[in-house]
């Protein structure tokens, strides 16, 4: 398993920065979820798989045509707002934490290396589905962990929800494991690490 930088600002003690898992070969988690999620044909199959999901009432009834067109607007929002905290968050005044979001709704208390989530932010939409899950470092630091569609209330109802449940364990045991605790933490890795 691997770090990746994302963004970082100049300044990455004030700044912060975004970071993925990388858990094998292949992707890293930021890029996996940009990839996946504007596949159309991965999107196909994975409303297919998930029909009874799509149409069980939580999200009301959709198309599958609709549910892909409405995935594709959320992943451009969320990369949009990403984009936009890493060129405007600090002059702006906002930061990662505004746009990432306690995993647990009932959690309002900032814990160390606290599991959350962010999710689009588009006018209009009532409920968006496509969730990033990330693990907050510091205010302004997240490393992604994953990504899905959240067609149902709880995350342990389907499989690939509860996946992304799993990689949250493993990258807290990672960034414990290289004693990631802080935003210094993750210079110090960089720092004394092959990229």
């Amino acid at each position: 398993m691997k770090l990746i930088p994302i963004f970082v600002g100049e300044n990455p003690e004030i700044e912060g920065g975004l970071y993925a898992m990388k858990y094998s070969q292949g992707r890293d988690e930021y890029n996996r979820f940009i990839r996946l999620w504007t596949d159309p044909e991965h999107l196909l199959t994975f409303f297919k798989e998930n029909f009874d999901d799509l149409n069980s009432g939580f999200y009301g009834k959709i198309s599958i045509d609709e549910a892909i067109t409405q995935t594709e607007d959320e992943v451009y929002s969320i990369i949009h707002k990403i984009n936009y905290l890493y060129n405007e968050g600090v002059k702006s005044g906002e930061n990662l934490q505004q746009f990432f979001r306690p995993l647990n709704d009932k959690e309002h208390k900032i814990q160390p290396l606290q599991e959350s989530k962010a999710s689009a932010l588009i006018r209009g939409l009532k409920n968006p589905w496509l969730r990033i899950y990330a693990i907050r470092i510091a205010p302004n630091a997240y490393v992604i962990t994953g990504s899905t569609i959240k067609l149902t209330k709880n995350m342990g109802e389907r499989n690939h929800t509860n996946d992304e449940l799993d990689k949250f364990k493993k990258a807290i045991a990672f960034l414990k494991s290289e004693d990631i605790y802080s935003i210094d933490d993750i210079i110090y890795y960089y720092d004394n690490t092959e990229k």
